[in-house]
C-alpha cells in the first residue's frame, strides 16, 4: 500500500478508499494544513466523501488553489453562477449565487468540505473566483456613490 499521495490521486487502478487515505500521511498533512481538518472526527468525515480517484484529484486541486479552504468561491464556466464554500465549526454551509444579483438563490449544509466541494463540481463549479469579495466591494461602492449623491442634494438645497 503506497502511502504517496501522488500516487494515489494519479497512478491507474490504484485503490482510493477511507482506509489509504487515513493511512496517507501526505494525506493528513494536505487536511490539517488548509486547515480542513482540525480534528479526527473533521478527518474522518472529509475522507469518507472521497470515494474514488477523481474525487481525490478535484477535492485536492480546489484546495490546492484555494487562497482560503475555509471560505471557497466556485464559478461555473460560464461566469453566471458562483457558490461559497463556508466552514464554520460544526457545519459546511454551501451559498448558491447568481453573478449579476445580490442574494442567495439556495443554502445546502454538509458535514466535510470535501462533500462540498464534491457537490459544488457535479453542479460545475470547479474554477476558483472572486465574485463574493467583488459584490461586497461593489455595495461598498454603490452605498458611498448614494451618500455622495445625498449630501449633494442637500448642500444644493440648502444653497437655494
Amino acid at each position: 500500500m503506497s502511502t504517496n499521495l501522488d500516487t494515489m490521486t494519479f497512478a491507474p487502478s490504484q485503490q482510493v478508499n477511507a482506509k489509504n487515505l487515513i493511512a496517507s500521511s501526505a494525506y493528513r498533512a494536505l487536511m490539517a494544513d488548509r486547515g480542513i481538518a482540525n480534528s479526527t472526527q473533521e478527518l474522518f468525515r472529509n475522507t469518507g466523501a472521497i470515494t474514488s480517484q477523481v474525487s481525490l484529484r478535484t477535492v485536492r486541486s480546489v484546495l490546492a488553489m484555494a487562497t482560503n479552504p475555509l471560505f471557497i468561491e466556485l464559478r461555473n464556466d460560464d461566469y453566471s453562477e458562483f457558490m461559497t464554500i463556508d466552514k464554520r465549526p460544526s457545519q459546511v454551509v454551501v451559498n448558491h449565487y447568481k453573478r449579476h444579483s445580490n442574494h442567495v438563490i439556495g443554502t445546502e449544509t454538509f458535514y466535510s468540505v470535501s462533500e462540498a466541494i464534491l457537490h459544488c463540481a457535479s453542479h460545475g463549479f470547479k474554477q476558483h473566483c472572486n465574485f463574493f469579495s467583488e459584490f461586497s466591494q461593489t455595495q461598498h461602492r454603490i452605498s458611498r456613490l448614494n451618500k455622495r449623491a445625498s449630501l449633494l442634494i442637500v448642500r444644493s438645497l440648502q444653497n437655494n
